[in-house]
């Protein structure tokens, strides 16, 4: 899939930062800028360094908005995609690093693109499960991974501007949202299935030595009594063995292809939001100089 972007940049708007808040007051005013809570007011500091104070009469609302413009959120976006694809099944076969800005008579042009092959088949995928799931454990556990899911307001983060997303743009934020709730789900089933896959090792070899330690104690038994009832012990602890570790392969295979089914849909929300931040980049450059 090929995502590719032209466009000329006609505002300050998409490469430096905008404010983190807005002040609507029931006199019809809008102040930019960054806002505090007080007991019963408002303390709102205005993007030109002057301070206000508001009743919460005269305050109708505060509308919170990410610091980043939508040029830092395809970066973002972008850092991100490549970051998680690999655990997806997916890899990028052209990519250029980032966006590349060149000055033109008329502005400064921005152009990019990834282009990522099909993920591979849920098949291929379930069979080389090892590989994929130390991919999403070491991606889970990434700096750049955290960083990205981050949701605080302030933090320059995918996250936090799928929580705040910039007046206008409420429509990225969902999709932003949509496909990081599919990034957590299916890193969630990730971790279950390895959790599994853990329990079945433990319990395994804890199988193996109480069936060695059973043998072992056949030799002690004087009687042929005491070496029949250890015997009929052993074969006790083999059917458990092979009912428990049954239950428990059964119940990781359905998530490992729960996982493999997952990513498909995970994808497409990825595609889909990128494609929203695309949109949004060619409306705002449409829109007339200031």
């Amino acid at each position: 899939m090929r995502r590719t972007l032209v466009f000329v940049l006609v505002t300050a708007a998409f490469t430096s930062g905008a404010s983190a808040d807005k002040l609507y007051l029931h006199d019809g005013r809008k102040l930019s800028g960054d806002y505090k809570r007080t007991a019963g007011s408002i303390e709102f500091t205005a993007d030109g360094g002057e301070t206000f104070n508001f009743t919460d009469e005269e305050a109708d609302r505060v509308v919170r908005e990410s610091t980043a413009t939508l040029l830092d959120l395809q970066r973002m976006f972008y850092e991100f995609e490549e970051l998680v694809s690999p655990a997806l099944g997916r890899t990028v076969v052209e990519q250029r690093d980032g966006l590349e800005i060149t000055q033109t008579a008329t502005g400064r042009r921005i152009t990019g693109h990834r282009m990522y092959r099909e993920p591979v088949s849920s098949d291929r995928y379930v069979d080389e499960w090892v590989k994929y799931s130390a991919r999403f454990e070491a991606i889970e556990g990434s700096r750049a991974y955290k960083r990205h899911m981050r949701s605080k307001h302030g933090e320059m983060s995918i996250g936090e501007y799928a929580q705040f997303p910039q007046e206008g743009n409420e429509e990225v934020g969902e999709v932003l949202k949509d496909a990081l709730r599919s990034v957590k789900e299916i890193f969630s089933l990730s971790d279950r299935a390895n959790k599994l896959l853990d329990t079945y090792r433990r319990k395994d070899l804890n199988f193996d030595k109480r069936i060695r330690d059973a043998k072992f104690n056949i030799q002690h038994k004087k009687t042929n009594k005491g070496r029949t009832k250890s015997q009929h012990n052993i074969q006790r602890i083999k059917n458990q063995k092979i009912t428990q570790l049954s239950r428990i392969r059964l119940n990781a295979d359905n998530v490992i292809n729960r996982v493999a089914a997952m990513r498909i849909i995970t994808v497409q929300r990825l595609n889909e939001a990128g494609e929203s931040i695309e949109t949004a980049l060619r409306a705002r450059a449409k829109q007339p100089h200031p």
